[in-house]
């Protein structure tokens, strides 16, 4: 596609992925949802995304391998009533909205103090996610215009300045993941999306 283009199946590709986005570099490719941007969850990473997708404030979704890592970000006291829901669906494309702890930083939370997580599943990202830990991700467009369906719809207001386009074959379905709020009593759906309503029915 371009001389930014990397494979997801070269290991000398994903070695180059880790050394830009350790530089505060985005990079783009597929997943187990939508073509997605990733950067480190770091405030320059978070500064970066917000450069590309031009927009300002709203929080992206963070990354991570498995639930077990969730502690790091929210209370453990209050993880129980999630238990059900993440072992049934994660990984997948369901993200999960937290109140996170104080200590997680102001550019990683929303003005409310919450979190939104997920577990992909999608082998070669947790093949990255294990090397470098949890990752910022969202969806590979500029604010308020279509989520693009393969690589070649990838605006140049933001492959032009990315520092990487992954390609290779992923379970790609060019749907976003479904959305819970689960800081209240009662899981409520924020956005549906690959998982349906009817597929979380007992759960909410």
């Amino acid at each position: 596609m371009t001389n930014k283009s990397l494979n997801w199946n070269d290991n000398l590709s994903i070695r180059k992925v880790i050394s830009l986005l350790k530089e505060g570099k985005v990079i783009v490719g597929p997943s187990d949802t939508v073509l997605g941007l990733y950067a480190l969850p770091t405030e320059q990473g978070f500064l970066s995304l917000n450069d590309l997708k031009k927009r300002l404030k709203k929080p992206y979704i963070l990354l991570i391998s498995a639930s077990s890592e969730l502690k790091r970000y929210v209370e453990s006291d209050y993880l129980f009533h999630i238990e059900n829901i993440t072992n049934s669906f994660w990984p997948g494309p369901l993200t999960i909205i937290l109140n996170a702890k104080s200590t997680v930083p102001a550019y990683m939370t929303s003005d409310e103090g919450t979190i939104a997580v997920r577990v992909p599943k999608y082998d070669k990202l947790q093949e990255l996610l294990a090397q470098t830990g949890p990752l910022f991700s969202t969806s590979a467009n500029l604010a308020g215009e279509p989520i693009p369906l393969t690589l070649d719809e990838l605006s140049p207001l933001i492959s032009n300045k990315v520092g990487a386009i992954i390609e290779g074959k992923s379970n790609f379905q060019a749907l976003p993941s479904t959305i819970i709020d689960a800081t209240g009593d009662k899981l409520k759906i924020i956005r549906e999306g690959a998982y349906s309503k009817e597929d979380l029915t007992g759960f909410l």
